[in-house]
């Protein structure tokens, strides 16, 4: 069996979050991750997030 999961990228974690929160909603059985934001909680990408 193939393991399936969603990864949100976005420059803001609060937008990231905010889409969790509607997927989550209706898509229970797929995790969903977030690789929002910086390292220092600001504005931006962390390419380490998203390798995570």
């Amino acid at each position: 069996m193939n393991k399936v999961a969603i990864v949100i990228v976005s420059h803001s974690i609060s937008i990231g979050q905010g889409v969790k929160d509607l997927i989550s909603q209706v898509i229970t059985d797929v995790p969903v991750l977030l690789a929002c934001g910086t390292e220092n909680d600001d504005i931006g990408t962390s390419f380490q997030f998203i390798g995570e």
